[in-house]
């Protein structure tokens, strides 16, 4: 309230044109969002109190509650909804508005000032609490969802010797139909603006949220006079956390973002270089949020919406990502057989390639192994590297090195003395290198006593799956003589075989046919006689056969029959 004061200071209007000019800045600024920082400003309507504009320095003018005071003192006021977006406490429907000064006037703290001695603390008015009453202003918001409001604010005392010259004003919130809880209070002289910041959480289920600015106690003791107000902007945490700007060296890089708000989405600009895709991370308090999928370089814009407010991310991509390469491989092959890569050519990149045991290359076309193992199975990754530092989408190829199991094959397993065997040693692939296979014999069978011909190695050559030998076996002149003779082929790489193979004597040495027979006959002391000792049937002896005679008396023993003849 303003006591004694001029006439050219006090003008209290309702001439149609303002009213015309209110509602023109109140449609704008309920449509028009402003940036507080990163953070969003949630349709504050008149938040400086530049509506309507000071005629002269003090007026009185009707809240926005549609309510008139035509009574004849100085707070009457007939122009409803004078203040955009403000409702006040006062029983009169008034509020006080000020036109700041040029500059502060110096003055004690203890002395009420006077118009032209206050500059606003934003744009060129504010408001005084404490009018004709002792009231406070406050303004609703739609609240359909929780959130977190920042309130900030500036207030300044008119002065007095009251209360050490300081004016006191406390803000409040809560449901617009309900009991307000103070939130922050405020203590300044007429010094200077002090500016104040606050949070307020907007539980679920409030739909409707007030926040009221009112006097408690002023210096001058008059509750006329004192809490001057200005600059409130209420803001929520509905916006894009950061600086709202992302930086990209690659296409292929990922632009991770957070949020604040409830029930928020994003949107695309149309306009942008390429659609990218973007993922919002389903019931996460920090809306955080991956866009991907540039295709091109360039500026990409998004917009981020509650049911509040909308901020803008703008993500610089600088450089184009390689393309992914093509693999292949040779696969599937045999163990002991060469394991080959490849890719397709991308011109000025670098191949980066890993795999199972450690691998890795830089080649385009690398060769594993020579000589592949089973454990040399599994993925194989490629990525490329630009000469900007972009890399590829991995590629991946499935390669599968099978197990070898050395074979050795023969028409028979049985060989007799004095005949031969062929026995064929085999790998499951043709080789794409030569293999040295190793032979080791065991078994009761001796070589060269009961066989011969049997090598130490044998070699398949490249492009082959196998390879011959023949052995031969020996007769030892042993009746019903049988030996076993054990093969086992080996090779690093591959899984060992083994064979078996029987040596038996000639056909037909057997009990029945190999009975010996001495000839009869009579003699006398001075005469003598030839006896024939032989064997029966077919039967030939291969080497010396001994026979041992036993007689009684003087019979001459140990004869032996000549080699080839039976006799």
């Amino acid at each position: 309230m303003i006591t004694h004061v001029p006439a050219n200071y006090y003008v209290n209007t309702g001439q149609l044109f303002l009213k015309k000019i209110f509602l023109l800045v109140l449609f704008f600024q309920l449509f028009v969002l402003n940036g507080f920082g990163q953070q969003c400003v949630i349709f504050t309507t008149n938040p400086s109190f530049e509506s309507p504009t000071v005629i002269g320095n003090v007026n009185y003018r009707c809240d926005n509650s549609g309510l008139t005071n035509t009574t004849a003192d100085v707070c009457a006021c007939n122009d409803a909804f004078g203040v955009p977006g403000w409702i006040t406490t006062a029983t009169d429907h008034a509020i006080e508005m000020w036109k700041g000064a040029a500059t502060d006037a110096v003055a004690l703290t203890s002395t009420v000032g006077g118009p032209a001695e206050f500059t606003a603390a934003d744009g060129a008015q504010f408001v005084e609490l404490n009018a004709c009453q002792a009231s406070g202003v406050y303004q609703d918001f739609d609240t359909p969802n929780p959130t977190v409001f920042i309130v900030r604010f500036s207030h300044r005392g008119r002065g007095g010797s009251s209360n050490n010259g300081f004016d006191v004003c406390k803000v409040s919130a809560g449901p617009a139909s309900g009991t307000l809880t103070g939130i922050i209070t405020a203590t300044d002289n007429r010094a200077a603006w002090g500016t104040y910041t606050t949070t307020y959480t907007v539980p679920f289920g409030q739909i409707k949220t007030r926040f009221l600015f009112g006097a408690i106690t002023s210096a001058s003791n008059d509750n006329g006079i004192g809490n001057f107000l200005d600059n409130i902007q209420f803001t929520a945490n509905n916006s894009i956390n950061g600086s709202g700007l992302v930086a990209l060296s690659c296409t292929l890089d990922q632009a991770m973002v957070t949020a604040g708000g409830v029930s928020g989405s994003w949107s695309q600009d149309p306009g942008n270089p390429s659609v990218t895709t973007i993922n919002l991370t389903p019931s996460d308090p920090n809306n955080t949020t991956i866009i991907s999928g540039f295709a091109l370089t360039g500026t990409y814009k998004y917009t981020w919406t509650t049911p509040y407010c909308s901020t803008q991310l703008t993500v610089t991509v600088a450089n184009l990502s390689p393309v992914t390469p093509t693999i292949s491989s040779n696969s599937p092959v045999c163990a002991g057989n060469s394991l080959t890569l490849s890719a397709s050519t991308i011109p000025g990149v670098t191949y980066h390639w890993i795999g199972p045991s450690g691998f890795s290359s830089t080649l385009q076309n690398p060769v594993v192994s020579a000589s592949a193992n089973v454990n040399m199975s599994g993925s194989y990754t490629l990525t490329v590297l630009s000469p900007a530092g972009c890399q590829s989408s991995p590629a991946t190829v499935t390669v599968l090195v099978t197990p070898s199991t050395i074979t050795i094959a023969s028409a028979s397993s049985t060989i007799n003395g004095g005949s031969s065997l062929t026995l064929v040693i085999g790998v499951p692939c043709s080789l794409t290198g030569g293999q040295t296979i190793t032979l080791t014999p065991s078994g009761n069978a001796v070589s060269g006593t009961n066989y011969s011909g049997l090598p130490s190695q044998v070699f398949i050559p490249q492009g082959s799956s196998s390879v011959s030998f023949t052995i031969n076996g020996l007769n030892n002149n042993v009746i019903n003589g049988v030996n076993t003779l054990l093969i086992q082929a080996s090779a690093t790489n591959y899984v060992s075989g083994n064979a078996t193979v029987t040596i038996v004597d000639i056909t037909g040495n057997n009990p029945s046919n190999t009975i010996i027979n001495i000839g009869t006959g009579t003699i006398s002391e001075s005469l003598s006689k030839t006896l024939v000792v032989g064997l029966t049937g077919t039967v030939k002896t291969y080497g010396p056969l001994t026979v041992t005679i036993v007689s009684d008396k003087i019979f001459p023993r140990n004869y032996t029959a000549n080699d080839g003849r039976g006799a």
